[in-house]
């Protein structure tokens, strides 16, 4: 789908990918990688920042207002901005339960993203027993874990022998 943001075209695709084009005609892809401080992938165009995301719910999500809403990466990763992982709710929708969103991104730094798993509001951990923060010897965790969970204000919770619940 075209779209004209501040004089430029961008060809943006359900599938997360943005192209450019260039003055001479042709279209360039915009890479996609963290270039903001929380780990998203802002397009400059002008002097002007836009979202990835936020760029791509414009073009395909219905009802996204130009102002007062935010998107949610549904599996956690704000570089995955397919379609079928964004959902859109408006700010007042907030209800002040601290967000998963930092604590899946310090989860995800410490374990790696094919470790941590998000279903509603819980966070999921798949063990790897020679993790050296997480092992079914080592059950409270290494020191980074502890101090991420007592900032974050939560626990882990083992379901079975190869999966911690962080709640």
């Amino acid at each position: 789908m075209l779209l004209v943001l501040n004089s430029t075209t961008l060809d943006v695709f359900s599938t997360g990918v943005i192209l450019r084009r260039l003055k001479t005609g042709r279209w360039k892809e915009i890479p996609n990688s963290p270039n903001h401080g929380a780990g998203f992938n802002v397009i400059y165009v002008n002097k002007k920042q836009f979202m990835r995301s936020h760029v791509i719910a414009k073009c395909f999500l219905e009802g996204f207002p130009e102002k007062g809403a935010y998107i949610c990466h549904t599996d956690g990763n704000r570089l995955n901005s397919s379609l079928s992982n964004l959902l859109w709710r408006y700010n007042t929708d907030r209800d002040g339960r601290p967000r998963t969103k930092p604590l899946v991104l310090a989860m995800i730094q410490l374990f790696g993203v094919h470790a941590v798993t998000i279903e509603g509001e819980t966070v999921l951990l798949a063990l790897d027993h020679t993790s050296e923060h997480l092992s079914q010897s080592l059950k409270e965790g290494s020191d980074i874990l502890l101090k991420i969970l007592k900032k974050y204000n939560c626990k882990l919770l083992w379901v079975d022998e190869n999966q911690v619940s962080v709640v």
